[in-house]
């Protein structure tokens, strides 16, 4: 395991907030996905869940559930699933 600096810490936040609440680019996912290889103890997913938690709370409601062959495909189809 590579040692982490406080340089990668911030680059990793960033990238990991920026896809959270917009997207990367190619660039951007290949960067983060070489610091996520070299740093595989961080939590990635609390960023996914924070900013979808965010939506949902700033939407008004009722909600309905997500049918389970959509939710389904969703999970198969996660890009980063299994780190």
């Amino acid at each position: 395991m590579t040692p982490r600096t406080s340089g990668d810490d911030r680059r990793l936040t960033d990238l990991l907030v920026e896809r959270a609440l917009f997207g990367l680019s190619e660039g951007q996912r290949r960067e983060l996905a070489s610091l996520l290889d070299q740093h595989p103890q961080t939590d990635w997913e609390t960023f996914e869940l924070a900013a979808a938690e965010f939506y949902l709370a700033s939407q008004s409601g009722p909600y309905e559930p997500l049918p389970a062959h959509l939710a389904q495909r969703i999970r198969e189809s996660w890009p980063l699933r299994g780190q």
